[in-house]
């Protein structure tokens, strides 16, 4: 059995969507839009005597944010004919960042940094589409479309470790820096 502190965590999601549908005569206008966010802060007790340091180490996973947004529009034919067709537009748009850190805790309750990671991302999409359906007989149906994308993301990492963490631990001869470089830190 292992017993842990119990550490705060918040996990926070929202989503919102809509199909607004419009009705001309030879055709249907629709727009779907939808909205995204969510959110984590999230604190963890990873080990309490970190690969045997004697320090435990604690984890933070922070995400400020992480939303999207989409929005479509189409138009489609509304007759009975035989020939029905599609055509519209869709746009994507993600912003992401980031963070885990992670930190030896001493018994002195300063936190001792050990890595750090920040990421950040940002995805773009927007796309065409078309689309008819021909039926001559009402057993066969001849269907043609096409769709055309463009998407661009954009991403960028910082990661950070202290080679000196472990100064001052059990394992500061055997997998930190060498003894005399831990003096005077």
């Amino acid at each position: 059995t292992v017993n842990t502190a119990v550490f705060p965590s918040q996990k926070v999601s929202r989503e919102y969507w809509a199909e607004i549908n419009w009705n001309i005569g030879f055709a249907t206008l629709t727009y779907l839009p939808a909205y995204r966010t969510w959110q984590q802060h999230d604190n963890s007790l990873q080990t309490a005597n970190f690969i045997a340091s004697g320090v435990p180490l604690v984890q933070n996973m922070f995400t400020p944010v992480d939303q999207f947004q989409t929005h479509e529009f189409r138009i489609a034919s509304n007759a009975e004919s035989s020939l029905h067709w599609l055509a519209g537009a869709f746009y994507y748009d993600n912003k992401l960042n980031n963070t885990n850190f992670n930190a030896l805790t001493p018994s002195s309750g300063a936190q001792v940094p050990l890595s750090s990671t920040s990421d950040q991302k940002h995805t773009q999409n927007i796309g065409y589409f078309a689309e008819a359906t021909y039926s001559p007989i009402s057993t066969l149906r001849l269907t043609a479309g096409i769709r055309y994308d463009d998407t661009s993301v954009t991403a960028s990492e910082s990661y950070f470790t202290d080679a000196w963490a472990f100064c001052g631990t059990a394992l500061q001869f055997s997998l930190g820096p060498t003894a005399g470089s831990c003096t005077g830190v």
